[in-house]
């Protein structure tokens, strides 16, 4: 008799989910002509200007794990459409700071709802225990094979 369970099962299952979920966001991605990658980046922008913080390039390098070349290209596309906009910073000439424009404020708007779908989704038909053993549990596993 043939045994369906996959090999590495709790990797088989992280894997198939963050794809799920990757091929999820980005299907909803499609009419604003910008990737998930993208699209966290702006919110991660978003985010810190909400709490008053300035954003740099080598912020977003180190909270989303990037080198420079791939952030200086992310940061190019993501001005080129318009969502963006990278100024020089008063304190260091060196130093590209980051902020929204209105057409990125809109797509952090209208992804909200995109995101809480997603969140309901996820732990959808668990009950609020089994919500909470499950995000504990998520933590766990981040701070396990976390560098």
């Amino acid at each position: 008799m043939h045994d369906s369970k996959p090999d590495y099962v709790f990797q088989f299952y992280i894997r198939s989910i963050g794809h799920n979920i990757k091929r999820l966001l980005d299907e909803r991605l499609i009419p604003y002509d910008i990737t998930n990658q993208q699209a966290r980046i702006v919110g991660y922008i978003g985010d810190n200007e909400e709490s008053g913080n300035s954003i740099s390039q080598k912020d977003i390098e180190m909270a989303m794990g990037l080198k420079g070349s791939s952030i200086t290209s992310l940061m190019q596309g993501l001005e080129r459409k318009g969502f963006i906009l990278r100024s020089n910073s008063a304190t260091d000439a060196r130093t590209k700071e980051l902020s929204l424009t209105s057409k990125g404020q809109d797509l952090i708007n209208d992804f909200k709802e995109v995101f809480d779908e997603t969140e309901e989704r996820i732990t959808r038909h668990m009950t609020e225990e089994q919500r909470e053993t499950f995000l504990q549990m998520l933590q766990l596993v981040n701070k396990n094979v976390g560098i």
